[in-house]
């Protein structure tokens, strides 16, 4: 809604939620990115003076860079409905954040963050990024919701308008009415945001870091301090990525017979999900992702754990995939699906910033996939700390050697000679047991405190039923716990199977710690 003269309220379309649709004219809006009338709402009188509000150029976009084959890879994804993604978000503040205050901090990320204002157009036959120099703002104040988890669901699924833009969305959730407040806290109330961040141009980690950029400017915003103009990041093509691909390509051609053995053994990873051949794929005829209970493991339980893998030697992402290995084995062994060793395939997004030689934080989506598959004993957990370095080596193993890299250029070629589904479908076969994402010790841009206002709590979800991922995990940080948020994709298993994986998961590190 930027150069809007509306803050629109909207119905979530939820139980509870009213159906009618209010818009309140500029006498009570304070602030527009064009013109700035002057306001003398008490909740809004430090507005003006607390974002700095430097005029777009007048031109109407710049062309960035061409979208190369990593980019393409996630545009075709998208485009089809897969992973969509999007977190809920509450803040914690001295006094209250309004809606307006909480418009005008999403303008000032959209002119520090210049990925919050691009879109995609074709520049002959070619697809590039494209920067809008007057980018639209998708900003709803939602009043009456009663389910914020479903809430967020039905945002995340909205169409996007990737070649309009803006390639992502947020709203506020209005409270009930504020009773008496607890004046022993320090950070009396309460503000729920939700977020919707298109993959093609923003990861996992971006989508952290842009909620505490979010408090830094509300933080400022309350205290009456000007946001300077320093961007937040800075975005460019990536290409190193999609380069050392096609220089591994180079190099697997130089020699057919060792390419064909590659190839072929390539092949052979492609096998049929444990949970299907255990409990058979639910037929769905419309399949939903089914954001499963968050799990919280305690901050002393997690010191524990990070004391085991330190002393071990192993990551806390191993230890993880470690357990989640030995769940799956306990469930399908349940089910009567008996074997000596079991192949387990899971996929592990790989923060490619690391390759990057440019110093600073990099905006847009640098996670591409590692794909690994471990040879499992059926009494894995006797032996669980053993198994788990073998997959910490395996794994340092393949982000050293960059094989990630190579595993994805064969599957490529494998895909082209038809040897493999095309996962460009609208519902792709289902490739990988599972897929583990741990932001739990991602580098954060700030502590989540600030003067007037703190992160208080936050949840991603990503939206899986369209990919050929079934069953989907963020491990994140809350305060020193740790919080395990899950998706299930309701074509690969029932949610009471998933619920069973998810809490054996959580038994296996208990065990481990006990």
């Amino acid at each position: 809604m930027a150069g809007s003269r509306f803050v629109t309220r909207s119905s979530s379309g939820l139980a509870g939620s009213s159906s009618s649709s209010i818009q309140t004219t500029t006498d009570d809006v304070p602030y527009s990115i064009y013109s700035r009338p002057v306001s003398t709402h008490p909740d809004t009188r430090q507005i003006q003076s607390a974002t700095s509000l430097s005029q777009w150029v007048d031109c109407e976009k710049k062309w960035l860079f061409p979208a190369d084959n990593r980019f393409m890879e996630m545009y075709n994804t998208v485009k089809n409905g897969g992973y969509g993604q999007g977190a809920r978000v509450t803040y914690k503040s001295k006094v209250p954040v309004t809606p307006q205050m909480v418009e005008t901090a999403l303008h000032c990320l959209t002119r520090k963050a210049n990925s919050f204002r691009t879109c995609l157009q074709y520049r002959g036959d070619e697809l590039w990024v494209v920067e809008l120099m007057k980018p639209d703002l998708d900003f709803k104040v939602l009043e009456g919701v009663t389910n914020t988890e479903q809430a967020l669901l039905d945002l995340i699924v909205q169409p996007c308008q990737l070649f309009e833009g803006p390639l992502w969305s947020a709203r506020m959730l209005l409270p009930p009415q504020e009773g008496h407040q607890d004046t022993k806290d320090p950070y009396p109330y309460t503000s729920q945001l939700l977020f919707s961040l298109n993959h093609v141009m923003h990861d996992g980690v971006g989508l952290l870091w842009a909620l505490f950029w979010m408090l830094e400017i509300l933080d400022n915003i309350l205290s009456g301090v000007q946001t300077n103009d320093q961007p937040f990041g800075i975005l460019h093509s990536g290409l190193e990525i999609s380069q050392e691909e096609d220089k591994i390509r180079k190099e697997l051609l130089k020699d057919p017979l060792t390419l064909r053995r590659l190839l072929n053994e390539q092949a052979e990873k492609n096998t049929i999900p444990l949970i299907a051949e255990a409990f058979g794929l639910p037929e769905e005829e419309y399949p939903v992702t089914i954001p499963l209970e968050t799990e919280v493991i305690s901050s002393q339980i997690m010191e524990q754990l990070g004391k085991k893998c330190k002393s071990v030697g192993v990551t806390l992402n191993s230890c993880f995939l470690a357990a989640y290995n030995v769940a799956l084995v306990e469930l399908i062994q349940e089910a009567g699906l008996d074997r000596d060793v079991y192949n387990i395939t899971s996929l592990i997004p790989v923060n490619t910033r690391r390759f990057v030689t440019e110093s600073g934080f990099h905006l847009g989506c640098y996670s591409v996939p590692l794909h690994h598959t471990t040879a499992t004993p059926r009494d894995v957990k006797n032996n669980f700390w053993q198994y788990a370095k073998e997959i910490d080596d395996s794994v340092r193993g393949k982000m050293r050697k960059k094989q990630f890299l190579t595993d994805r250029v064969l599957d490529k070629m494998l895909q082209e000679e038809g040897h493999i589904p095309n996962t460009q479908c609208e519902f792709p076969p289902l490739k990988y047991d599972f897929t583990l994402s741990n932001i739990y010790s991602a580098p954060i841009p700030s502590s989540g405190l600030g003067k007037n206002i703190k992160l208080d709590y936050f949840c991603n979800l990503n939206t899986i039923e369209k990919t050929c991922n079934g069953f989907t995990t963020a491990v994140s940080s809350h305060g020193k716990q740790a919080q395990i948020k899950t998706s299930n994709s309701s074509r690969y298993m029932t949610e009471e199977t998933a619920i069973r994986w998810n809490k054996g998961l959580v038994r296996v590190l208990l065990h481990e710690v006990m």
